[in-house]
């Protein structure tokens, strides 16, 4: 039987040639990436991005930034296909190695039929972790520059770590694993709810001087947040938050921006959510991962109890996460959620071949069909998603900015309220260097006066305060005490009345122009 080692490389590099296949050329408005014209600006010029920050993907997207082909954002793409084929490879040996080491296959030992139990943990690895690789949510974050496919590689890391741990009893190796945890927490801090599954699989005697020294390890991985200032410091084009204080650094740090989306989803709309969730886990593979998981989370029998109820916390954790953070895409921090519950389908596809093995002993040839069934499965995933998941010709996001920037007049300023415009044009300015000569202004942030001071370094001719010294935080004052200076356009969808001006379209802009009296 192949070595854990091959199913790695088999299940690794399968599912990073269909991501490389379907990737996005450039930033996407495809999959939730709005985000990606932000990081990959960010990227571009050494920035630093919206909150918290993501300080661990900027290092690693410094290493993708350097590749000889594709635009930035592109080579970002890669990266994220790169962390997610990781991650189903070690999906795979996570399940191979918890069926593996616990006593799942007792039976098949007992009745002599030992080869036949490990060809069954085998497939039903690939067939678990494939089904992943090719299930819609997480396809839909392997192909763009977004910060969750490395989120759910962290995610395999740490389960697969602690289990290695555990399993060679070795406790000097705890510290080592919460570095990566504060790593982990570097690129997204909602990898903190993993910790429950960490500690219960560890099975160590957690006593003060090991508790310290796992908080310890734990502030060093978050070293890492050290990134931002030194990056800040730059003074960069895009640089959220200014942190080069304290203050501003720990505005970035914490997401304050966003805190009101935390947990605020209304209770009327929780029902809706749960079903989106459940369809979203279990419809891009025809429902069969459903019964199939709920199985091998609860078959009777399972003598490793404690590794099955941790990863219970862990998937309700990461699920009330997503369904309370109340914005339109929050299913992307479903990802964890998902890859836990592939485990589930593991152990249940384990457990249902036995069952028809041993149902099926006078007949060999059901063995071969059971193969070729649970080797179909992730196929069927794969052709079901495709057609939604194949992004790669998608360059709207890319083309509007190109577009729109180059028809703008010398010296413009172009006026943003909403992410998609913004990010968009940010990239075009800064990633793609398209007219230097213009400035992107986003109008709900101008109420910051970070982000005043950042306009201030980046375009010293725009006028940021009026006659009295008080700052411009409104749309219509920014337009006053700049129009007669700069061209301006606005980048919004449904232009909003102004009075004293009227607008003239221009592409996919408005320009801003004074009404004359006669």
């Amino acid at each position: 039987m192949a070595k854990p080692r091959t199913l790695f490389l088999l299940t690794g590099s399968l599912s990073l040639f269909i991501y490389i296949f379907t990737l996005a050329p450039t930033i996407t408005w495809r999959n939730a990436g709005i985000d990606s014209g932000d990081l990959a600006a960010a990227v571009a010029v050494g920035g630093v991005p919206h909150p918290p920050g993501y300080p661990t993907y900027l290092i690693l997207a410094e290493v993708f930034k350097f590749l000889p082909f594709g635009d930035i954002a592109y080579r970002l793409n890669l990266l994220s296909a790169t962390c997610a084929a990781l991650t189903i490879a070690l999906v795979g040996l996570i399940i191979h190695h918890t069926l593996s080491v616990t006593s799942l296959h007792q039976a098949p030992l007992e009745t002599g039929r030992t080869s036949n139990a490990a060809g069954l943990i085998w497939l039903s690895a690939v067939t678990a972790s494939l089904t992943l690789a090719f299930s819609g949510i997480f396809w839909s974050q392997a192909v763009i520059a977004e910060v969750y496919a490395l989120n759910a590689l962290f995610a395999a890391v740490l389960i697969y770590g602690a289990l290695r741990v555990n399993a060679a009893n070795e406790r000097w190796l705890v510290p080592g694993l919460f570095v990566m945890l504060g790593l982990s927490l570097g690129n997204h801090p909602s990898i903190f709810l993993l910790l429950p599954m960490l500690v219960w699989i560890l099975k160590t005697r957690w006593r003060w001087r090991l508790v310290f020294a796992a908080l310890v390890s734990t502030c060093v991985g978050l070293c890492v947040y050290l990134v931002i200032p030194l990056r800040a410091a730059a003074s960069p084009p895009i640089n959220w938050g200014m942190a080069t204080i304290l203050p501003n650094f720990l505005w970035l740090v914490t997401a304050q921006l966003y805190r009101q989306f935390l947990f605020t989803l209304p209770w009327k709309h929780v029902p809706a959510r749960v079903v989106t969730e459940l369809h979203l886990l279990t419809a891009t593979s025809m429902w069969w991962v459903l019964p199939v998981g709920v199985f091998g989370l609860v078959r009777p029998g399972r003598l490793n109890c404690s590794l099955g109820y941790s990863s219970l916390i862990t998937f309700a954790l990461f699920s009330m996460y997503a369904i309370g953070y109340n914005t339109t895409d929050s299913h992307v921090y479903l990802l964890p959620a998902l890859m836990v519950f592939s485990l589930w389908v593991g152990w249940g596809l384990y457990d249902l071949g036995i069952a028809v093995q041993e149902a099926m002993k006078s007949r060999p040839r059901s063995v071969d069909l059971l193969v070729w069934g649970l080797l179909l499965l992730p196929i069927i995933s794969l052709f079901l998603n495709f057609p939604n998941q194949d992004i790669s010709q998608d360059d709207e996001a890319r083309s509007y900015a190109q577009q729109n920037l180059q028809l703008v007049a010398p010296d413009a300023v172009i006026i943003a309220d909403n992410d998609p415009q913004t990010f968009a044009l940010w990239y075009g300015r800064y990633g793609l260097v398209l007219r230097s000569d213009v400035a992107i202004i986003n109008s709900n942030l101008l109420p910051y006066a970070w982000y005043r001071q950042a306009l201030g370094q980046t375009h010293g001719d725009l006028r940021l305060i009026d006659q009295r010294g008080q700052p411009l935080t409104t749309l219509p004052a920014f337009i006053e005490w700049n129009l007669p200076n700069s061209p301006i356009y606005l980048a919004t969808m449904q232009p909003p009345p102004m009075e004293g001006y009227h607008l003239e379209p221009v592409l996919q802009l408005h320009q801003v122009k004074q009404l004359t009296v006669d």
